[in-house]
């Protein structure tokens, strides 16, 4: 995924550091929590978010970018529960703060992406996707920090 005019914009062919890159983007964002309740919801935020993407790239009417905008709450309430019911699963960290900056809370954004950080230290995506989340709001220095740590934990 990759910031574009406000929204995110899924990538079909990624580059990505694992040997997953032949499955759908959101792979890795389905992946399951410890807690298989915890999953169903990070699952279901996945999709809702998918849905939002979708048809954000089709919008033609206020009505439907409303429309949308209700798949993006419905994925992050569904990132809450799931915070809720295993608090140290860290993709659904990660992917609530992906809502977060889609919804233009920065600090609540940064804040679920260095708790994934906290939870899971060695998973350079998260590393990556702080970096950008940084990137937006135009701090510089914790950006690169972010950027060189995620391809430090590459190699």
């Amino acid at each position: 995924v990759t910031q574009k005019s406000l929204s995110y914009e899924v990538n079909p062919t990624p580059s990505c550091w694992s040997l997953d890159c032949d499955k759908p983007n959101n792979y890795h964002a389905k992946q399951s929590c410890n807690d298989p309740v915890a999953s169903s919801w990070n699952i279901l935020g996945v999709e809702s978010m998918e849905r939002f993407l979708e048809g954000d790239r089709n919008v033609g009417t206020v009505l439907e970018t409303n429309y949308g905008h209700q798949y993006l709450q419905h994925a992050s309430d569904y990132f809450v529960s799931a915070i809720a019911t295993d608090p140290i699963c860290a993709r659904a960290h990660i992917n609530l703060g992906l809502v977060y900056m889609e919804q233009g809370k920065h600090q609540s954004a940064i804040h679920h992406a260095t708790t994934a950080i906290k939870i899971d230290p060695n998973e350079a995506r998260y590393y990556a996707i702080r970096s950008l989340m940084y990137e937006i709001i135009e701090f510089d220095k914790e950006r690169i920090e972010d950027m060189v740590k995620a391809l430090s934990l590459d190699k």
